[in-house]
């Protein structure tokens, strides 16, 4: 089963026109399950600034920070790596059927910019729940291969013992285990 997170809904209908700041600090609880729902180790702290506003009439944009401190485990060695996280977020949200959503059209060819960005996502109901987003954007910012200080990998697994080799097989290096346990 997956992790849960908490939830903090954004009214749409009474967002004001000049915005919403947010300010979310994540409690302990908190940090417990977005560590579990980015699988961490940790999460010793999370914050996000957030300005919440209205965008082209029916859609909300979202733009912030968000900030967190983690502990990770390292690829080569397993031990913990204290990592600090700081994450740009922009989104912006249309509510399903609108007619600026472009996304599910049939009829026309979507053009997408990859630098450009992205396209606005949906969202149904008269609320949006800043928790997902939060996750989303903190899991992008994290290390996907964090290496402990000095953290070497073994020159057999790597591709030779001068480490340009080219990378063996993943079933030739199971098969020179076999051979030399050691």
């Amino acid at each position: 089963m997956a992790p849960s997170l908490p939830r903090l809904d954004v009214h749409v209908a009474v967002l004001p026109r000049a915005g919403l700041p947010l300010r979310l600090v994540a409690s302990e609880a908190e940090c417990l399950q977005v560590a579990q729902a980015c699988g961490v180790r940790r999460v010793a702290s999370l914050e996000a600034d957030l300005d919440i506003r209205r965008w082209r009439g029916d859609g909300v944009e979202i733009a912030g920070e968000v900030r967190a401190s983690l502990e990770q485990e390292c690829v080569v060695t397993l031990a913990p790596v204290s990592q600090r996280v700081v994450a740009p977020v922009e989104a912006t949200f249309l509510p399903r059927g609108s007619p600026l959503d472009r996304s599910r059209s049939q009829s026309e060819e979507l053009v997408l910019d990859p630098e450009g960005p992205d396209i606005p996502e949906t969202f149904v109901g008269e609320a949006i729940d800043v928790w997902p987003l939060v996750v989303e954007f903190l899991l992008l910012a994290i290390d996907p291969w964090p290496r402990a200080p000095g953290a070497v990998l073994d020159p057999k697994l790597a591709g030779g013992e001068d480490g340009d080799a080219a990378p063996q097989s993943p079933f030739s290096v199971l098969a020179a285990l076999r051979k030399d346990p050691t």
